[in-house]
């Protein structure tokens, strides 16, 4: 086996053992073929989009690019002049030419392989919860800056450009204007709404600084004190869990699995008094929307007409149905098969938990309405 694909799959089943860093699977990896290598320094393994990052093996879950075809796509300047459902299309197509490898069946490369493309060898972009609150909040930049002080060499901090070509671009001028500055690429970098991206000359080195940086971001955060609560009982999961079936149904015409959930953080902040106001900010980061179609929906009562008028007007707002509802001194209910509702609670077990933590740093930053139309119209 090829050394990159190696140190690629140990990079991804290592960070992909963890939860919180990846929500359900999420996050990107890379190694590139060493210069010394037969075809050397023309090639990088990528995890292949859609495939969840803690399965990699030998026979699955990556892609093997052409390196000066990828760096080619983010350089054409023809791409700028697209409209960008036009420009995805074609840099989604392209990636996928940029492929050479045995690999059967449809999976395509990351949507992330531009940003992949010019950083060191091996590249790790993740979602942690823990640096979900400095880069969703006002004054995260600011926290973050004092937090990482002391490193030799700073952080890159990337403020928030739409997902593909737009994150790419922006990434690539200030990679570059930060190698001119310190002679190097940066290791470090928070991509604001984005999550973290690490870049190492090794795996061993990668591993490491996402180890540090999460480590150091924990030490700012915190969960709030609520009173216990006794647990709901089974009668009202099961009436709750059918009225969301009936309405959903009535609604979106046809049927779904809802499934239930209550683990720690979901049960402090269903008996949290402030969650209705948290989760009024709107969705924080693409995958928010991605898999939930939004924040969860939270509702006070159980009561039939209730939970229908708050779907219906979450339908006509969102043009499509929110996955989770939160209720109050209950729980979570999540819409979908087994497999996505898993994501689900991930996601919306993070996002409380970032929503809480963000108000220390300034206050919730959310998408905003240009953001949130670009994912749900380029299905980032």
């Amino acid at each position: 086996m090829d050394k990159a694909l190696l140190a690629l799959i140990k990079i991804s089943r290592t960070v992909g053992k963890n939860g919180q860093l990846t929500q359900g699977g999420s996050g990107n990896t890379s190694v590139k073929m060493a210069p010394d290598q037969v075809e050397g320094g023309k090639f990088m393994f990528i995890k292949a989009s859609g495939t969840a990052i803690g399965d990699m093996s030998a026979k699955k879950g990556w892609r093997r690019m052409r390196l000066g075809k990828v760096r080619g796509i983010i350089e054409d300047k023809k791409l700028s002049k697209l409209s960008s459902k036009k420009r995805e299309a074609q840099i989604a197509r392209r990636l996928l030419a940029a492929c050479s490898d045995n690999t059967k069946g449809n999976y395509r490369p990351s949507i992330e392989s531009n940003l992949h493309s010019f950083l060191d060898k091996c590249v790790i972009h993740l979602h942690p919860t823990a640096v979900g609150a400095f880069i969703n909040s006002k004054n995260g930049k600011t926290e973050l800056q004092k937090l990482f002080a002391m490193e030799k060499f700073p952080l890159l901090w990337v403020p928030y450009a739409n997902p593909g070509y737009g994150l790419a671009k922006k990434l690539l001028v200030l990679c570059r204007r930060y190698e001119k500055k310190y002679g190097r690429l940066p290791q470090i970098v928070f991509l604001q709404k984005h999550g973290l991206l690490i870049s190492a000359a090794t795996e061993k080195e990668a591993i490491g600084l996402v180890s540090i940086t999460i480590e150091r971001c924990k030490k700012k955060l915190s969960m709030p004190a609520v009173k216990k609560d006794k647990k709901p009982d089974a009668k009202t999961i099961k009436a709750v869990k059918l009225i969301i079936k009936d309405v959903f149904s009535r609604n979106m015409g046809k049927n779904e699995q809802v499934h239930f959930y209550n683990n720690k953080i979901i049960s402090i902040f269903a008996n949290y008094a402030d969650t209705k106001r948290l989760l009024q900010s709107g969705p924080l980061e693409p995958g928010e929307i991605v898999y939930c179609n939004g924040p969860a929906v939270w509702l006070e009562e159980t009561e039939k007409n209730q939970i229908a008028d708050v779907l219906k007007k979450q339908i006509k707002k969102r043009g499509k149905s929110p996955a989770a509802f939160l209720v109050k001194k209950v729980g979570l209910f999540v819409i979908g098969t087994a497999k996505s509702a898993s994501v689900v609670r991930q996601v919306v077990s993070s996002s409380l938990f970032v929503r809480y933590n963000a108000q220390k740093f300034g206050g919730i930053s959310a998408l905003t309405k240009a953001e949130q139309n670009f994912i749900y119209n380029c299905g980032a």
